[in-house]
């Protein structure tokens, strides 16, 4: 219950992807770890929330077929989606499932611009040369974010809105609040049957594996640095493309457009091996590791939180680890970051002081994958 006394009645997430797609005029810009053109965004009785004209005519699109309507119409759209390095070896789909070359291979001569971008170190010395064939293969850009181009509160000129967050458009990724594990096989995930946690397990007989995600949708200044980020990698990682990029213009954009009350704070972990960095933000606010600057703003803020926490600290993840040296055994395993060291401190300091205080951890019971196998076994006993 709001504390207005109404029900909070939760939203849909790819509903209100759609229709900002669908309402796009200028350009639409999409980074993810995996995205699917046969995903299909408007599901069931979400079609009772179509309102526009466009909205009514092209919900049954999925979403290749919509994005290569909008960019035929003249939108301009970009999708930067993570080079997973086994697929397209032996065959188009890769060990992780991501999709990213039968993505590229469906918007290949089409008008939308798709390009694939591994996770790679800028070699500078001979230890980087392994480091970078360690990254290709094992490491990810996670982000996963929609930016377009929409109405603004001065009818004459557009705004912008940003979808942020934890959640890929693709399959297995839709759910409810009910997180219905078999009645929903046969309807709202028909052909997006998703388990990546039961060996054998198939859409006919079930149990779908749940998804439960944080995204959020945020309009005004906020939106302009989530459009910052991906222009940043776009232009760093994307060879000989960084033209494909939307001019926007103050005759033509609301740039200060007053949105809210809510003061909203974007982070990230990523370095200038995969963004272009303005000089200012070299300067004041990165880090230098090995030539390499860094934007660890991600860990800055978890830290900060902690400390300046006073009764309680809620955290929810689908991992838990952390500070391996200081561990009673395995020290050398290479997650030295130092969030539980520092819940574990700011305990300690509350214990000493003779204060209440709580540290909420919630993790599911064991990571996506299958728990029998030694990945997902080593995570559980690190955890």
């Amino acid at each position: 219950q709001l504390s207005d006394g109404s029900e909070y009645q939760p939203g849909s997430c790819y509903l209100d992807m759609y229709k900002t797609i669908v309402a796009a005029e200028k350009f639409i810009y999409i980074t993810g770890w995996s995205v699917w053109t046969g995903l299909h965004l408007v599901r069931g009785d979400d079609a009772d929330c179509l309102e526009t004209e466009n909205e009514l005519e092209f919900w049954h699109l999925s979403l290749g077929e919509l994005l290569k309507m909008k960019a035929e119409s003249g939108v301009r759209v970009l999708v930067m989606v993570w080079s997973e390095i086994t697929s397209g070896m032996m065959q188009e789909a890769g060990m992780m499932g991501t999709h990213d070359m039968e993505t590229f291979n469906f918007f290949k001569g089409t008008a939308v611009d798709c390009s694939l971008v591994s996770r790679e170190v800028g070699v500078g010395e001979l230890t980087d040369v392994l480091n970078n064939q360690l990254a290709c293969a094992s490491y990810t850009h996670h982000q996963k974010t929609i930016i377009a181009d929409s109405v603004s509160q001065n009818e004459e000129k557009r705004s912008l809105v940003a979808f942020v967050g934890g959640l890929d458009i693709t399959d297995g990724r839709y759910d409810t609040p009910e997180h219905p594990l078999f009645k929903s096989i046969t309807g709202k995930h028909q052909n997006d049957f998703y388990q990546n946690s039961a060996v054998g397990v198939s859409a006919a007989h079930g149990p779908r594996q749940p998804w439960q995600d944080i995204h959020s949708k945020v309009k005004g200044s906020i939106a302009w640095d989530v459009m910052k980020n991906f222009v940043e990698r776009w232009t760093k990682q994307v060879s000989g493309k960084s033209g494909s990029i939307y001019q926007i213009t103050p005759d033509e954009f609301e740039m200060d457009e007053d949105v809210g009350d809510w003061n909203v704070q974007l982070l990230r972990s990523i370095t200038d091996d995969s963004a272009t960095f303005a000089d200012a933000t070299k300067m004041y606010t990165l880090t230098i590791k090995k030539s390499r600057v860094i934007e660890d703003s991600i860990n800055l803020a978890y830290i900060n939180t902690i400390r300046a926490a006073e009764r309680f600290i809620y955290m929810e993840n689908q991992y838990f680890l952390g500070s391996a040296y200081a561990w009673e055994t395995d020290q050398k395993v290479n997650c030295h970051h130092t969030i539980p060291a520092e819940i574990a401190e700011k305990i300690v300091e509350k214990i000493r002081a003779d204060e209440e205080f709580i540290a909420y951890i919630v993790i599911p019971l064991h990571p996506e994958g299958d728990p029998a196998t030694a990945p997902i076994q080593e995570i559980l006993a690190w955890q």
